[in-house]
């Protein structure tokens, strides 16, 4: 199940995609190819900014998450531990 943020940046794709290629099409029917090809450039790199801003927020929480795991693990692993007596 995805969560609230992720369901967001992927909307904001979407529109990205359909706010572009609409733009663009509107654009190269009264002949501006040049503002065109800015349009369709200028979404496509916000839409890959968005896609790997979210990738590498994804890799850091599992990062995170597995440090926090093996912390947890060799906190634990202490406290079972005996005192030499």
């Amino acid at each position: 199940m995805l969560n609230l943020s992720t369901k967001t940046v992927e909307l904001a794709v979407m529109l990205l995609h359909i706010g572009g290629l609409s733009g663009s099409a509107s654009m190269i029917s009264v002949g501006r190819l040049y503002e065109a090809f800015l349009c369709a450039v200028v979404a496509s790199a916000c839409i890959l900014i968005l896609t790997g801003a979210t990738t590498l927020a994804e890799f850091i929480k599992m990062k995170l998450s597995a440090m926090s795991a093996k912390h947890h693990a060799a906190e634990s692993d202490k406290q079972d531990e005996v005192p030499p007596v």
